[in-house]
């Protein structure tokens, strides 16, 4: 039987806007992070997550109506992580890519999610530590990411939340969720290391 990584997947024709952006996410944090054979995923998933990000805001829009079931609860969302469950939408429809890991780390990585896979993780963090980033918390999250993954990326969304939080935008509900999910991991593992 044929596995997902064994697959081809096709990329978009056209140049896609987050190339430069990936690059540094790879080389920032991916290539460090990317254990065993997810790595060809994990690289696409880098390469398409910000495919859409500049597209006009009617056009996302479009986008996430004319795929009503793929889209989900992005409707719920706030204007500014729309572009991850597009971006998802696009790679599925458009582009070939039909791997649910790739599209759900492409789709999730603006709001992470409860139940977080590794790839989900990566590339949430990635982009959060990318190498243009440079807000004060960026140096302890890209430290952390080198030493824990599962932590560093906690740390990361409670800092988003509370970014979020000051100043006073609207915060997509799977945020909260990825981070109570990921505070009871993090408590589950801390009571069993007792």
């Amino acid at each position: 039987m044929e596995r997902p990584s064994d697959r081809r997947t096709a990329l978009p024709a056209a140049p896609v806007a987050g190339i430069p952006r990936w690059r540094a996410l790879l080389a920032g944090g991916i290539r460090r992070l990317v254990m065993g054979g997810t790595g060809l995923l994990a690289a696409l998933a880098a390469l398409l997550h910000d495919a859409v990000k500049e597209r006009p805001k009617a056009e996302l829009l479009q986008i996430r109506r004319g795929n009503a079931i793929i889209a989900g609860n992005a409707a719920e969302s706030p204007a500014p992580v729309w572009h991850g469950p597009c971006a998802a939408i696009m790679a599925k429809t458009q582009w070939g890519v039909d791997d649910p890991e790739v599209l759900d780390a492409i789709r999730y990585h603006t709001t992470g999610r409860a139940g977080m896979t590794k790839m989900d993780k990566i590339l949430y963090l990635a982009d959060m530590i990318s190498a243009e980033r440079d807000y004060p918390e960026v140096g302890e999250l890209r430290a952390l990411a080198g030493e824990n993954l599962d932590a560093a990326v906690l740390q990361a969304v409670r800092y988003n939340i509370r970014w979020m939080e000051e100043c006073g935008k609207t915060i997509d509900p799977l945020s909260r969720e990825a981070l109570e999910d990921l505070e009871r991991s993090a408590q589950a593992q801390k009571n069993t290391e007792v």
